[in-house]
C-alpha cells in the first residue's frame, strides 16, 4: 500500500493549468482589452474595469501576451488617480469616489497591484507620487513639494510633482 498523497502535487499541476486556461478564455473581454470582474448568475462576464486585475498580475495566473494591455489600463486615466489606483474605473456606471468598492482607493490594494505591475514587467515605469505630509490637512492641495526633504526621494521630474498639485479630474 503506497502513500495516498504521493501522486497529489502532479494533479494539483494539472487541476492548477485548467484553471489558469479556464481563467484567461472565460473571463478575458477581447474587445476592451481586460479581464471581467466576475461572471454573472447565466456565467456571462460582467464588464467592469477594476483594480482586481492588479491582483491578477501579482498572482501570475494573466497569460503573458494579456498583461502588457492590463497594466495599460491599470495605469490609465481612468483607473490611475495621480497617486493610486481606483477600485473601479472612472468610465464605469457605478463608478462613485466615496464608495468603498465602486472607485475609492485602498492602499492594500495599490501595493497588491504595484506588486503585479513589477511581477508583469510592466515596460514603462509607473507613475509615482510619493506619500508625503500634507500642507494642511483637509485641504484638497497635494503634498508640500517645496520641502527639499522628499523632493530627493521621489523619482517624479519636478513639471510631474507640480502638475500633481492640480485637483485631478474625475
Amino acid at each position: 500500500m503506497g502513500c495516498p498523497w504521493i501522486d497529489t502535487p502532479a494533479r494539483l499541476l494539472a487541476a492548477a493549468g485548467f484553471q489558469l486556461q479556464a481563467f484567461n478564455e472565460q473571463l478575458w473581454l477581447l474587445e476592451r482589452g481586460y479581464f471581467a470582474v466576475a461572471l454573472d448568475k447565466d456565467k456571462k462576464p460582467v464588464d467592469a474595469l477594476a483594480s482586481n486585475t492588479g491582483h491578477c498580475l501579482w498572482t501570475g495566473i494573466i497569460d503573458n501576451d494579456k498583461a502588457a494591455q492590463v497594466a495599460e489600463h491599470l495605469v490609465s486615466p481612468d483607473m490611475f488617480t495621480g497617486w493610486e489606483i481606483r477600485t473601479l474605473a472612472s468610465g464605469m456606471g457605478a463608478y462613485n469616489p466615496a464608495s468603498y468598492h465602486n472607485g475609492s482607493v485602498w492602499p492594500h490594494d495599490n501595493a497588491i497591484t504595484a506588486a503585479g505591475l513589477d511581477r508583469s514587467r510592466y515596460p514603462e515605469p509607473v507613475p509615482y507620487r510619493p506619500h508625503v505630509p500634507r500642507r494642511k490637512m483637509g485641504t484638497d492641495k497635494g503634498p508640500d513639494v517645496d520641502d527639499k526633504r522628499f523632493a530627493q526621494k521621489s523619482p517624479c521630474p519636478a513639471n510631474a510633482r507640480e502638475s500633481s498639485l492640480e485637483k485631478p479630474q474625475v
